[in-house]
């Protein structure tokens, strides 16, 4: 999420004179929606890299886990 939409300006829907913006955002007076905005919307906070990092290696551990468990299995 926060690859797709940090850092990006997106314009909003228009009908007729008249700008529709999805999100709320700083730029809704330019008829634009900041990335940040989506994301705050989204219900996504900070970007907290390190949280992220310490799920990815939880996962590989617990397949890695399954796996030998798995084999072990198998092979009694």
């Amino acid at each position: 999420m926060f690859n797709e939409f940090e850092g990006r300006v997106y314009d909003c829907a228009r009908v007729g004179d008249e700008c529709q913006c999805m999100y709320p955002s700083g730029l809704a007076d330019q008829c634009k929606i900041e990335g940040r905005g989506v994301l705050t919307a989204l219900g996504y906070g900070g970007k907290d890299v390190g949280l992220w990092i310490g799920v990815l290696v939880a996962v590989i551990v617990g397949m890695r886990g399954l796996a030998w468990v798995t084999l072990k299995v198998k092979r009694g």
